[in-house]
C-alpha cells in the first residue's frame, strides 16, 4: 500500500494538523488577552519587599561582611483639587551584613533621611524634618540549613542520621 493512501498515516497527519491549527489558536487567544486587557500599576512607596533588597536575595557566605548604600527619592500625592496632600522625602539607608556561622545573619539598618516633608491640602509645608531614622537590627536563621546541605551533598540524611542512598 502507498504511504499516501495509508489510513493511519492519514490520521497522523490530521491529528497533527489539528495540533498545529489548535496551538496558533491558543496563541491568537492569549495575544488578544494582553492586547484588550487593562494596564497594571501597583505601589512600590513603601520599597517593603524585604527579600529582595540592596543585597539581593542570597545569603551571605560564613564570616562574610557584606555593605549596601541605597538612597531613594520620593514624590507622592494624594486626593484630588481642593482634597489634594502630598509629600516628598530623599532617604539613604546603610545596610551592613554578617555571618558569624552559615545559618545565622545579623543585619543592621540605619536610615538617614536627608529630608522628609508633608504638603498639606492648602499646599503649605505643615511637616519637615531630617536626621536619623529607626534602626533595625535583626538575626536571621536558618533551622535546617546544616541538615539540608548534607542531605543535598549525598552524606547523611538530616532526620535519621543515616547515609542517604
Amino acid at each position: 500500500m502507498r504511504a499516501w493512501r495509508n489510513p493511519d498515516l492519514i490520521r497522523l497527519r490530521t491529528l497533527r494538523s489539528l495540533a498545529a491549527a489548535l496551538a496558533a489558536l491558543a496563541a491568537l487567544a492569549a495575544l488578544a488577552a494582553l492586547a484588550a486587557s487593562p494596564p497594571a500599576a501597583a505601589c512600590s512607596i513603601c520599597g517593603c519587599d524585604p527579600s529582595v533588597g540592596s543585597l539581593g536575595v542570597e545569603r551571605p557566605a560564613r564570616s562574610a561582611l557584606r555593605f549596601s548604600l541605597e538612597t531613594r527619592y520620593l514624590t507622592k500625592e494624594s486626593g484630588a483639587d481642593d482634597d489634594a496632600e502630598g509629600g516628598k522625602d530623599a532617604r539613604t539607608q546603610l545596610r551592613l551584613q554578617y555571618a558569624p556561622l552559615a545559618p545565622l545573619v545579623l543585619q543592621l539598618e540605619v536610615p538617614f533621611f536627608l529630608f522628609k516633608q508633608h504638603f498639606g491640602t492648602a499646599g503649605a509645608r505643615d511637616f519637615s524634618t531630617t536626621g536619623l531614622g529607626d534602626l533595625q537590627l535583626s538575626l536571621e536563621g536558618q533551622v535546617r540549613a546544616a541538615a539540608m546541605d548534607q542531605a543535598q551533598d549525598g552524606s547523611k540524611d538530616p532526620d535519621s542520621g543515616g547515609t542517604l542512598g
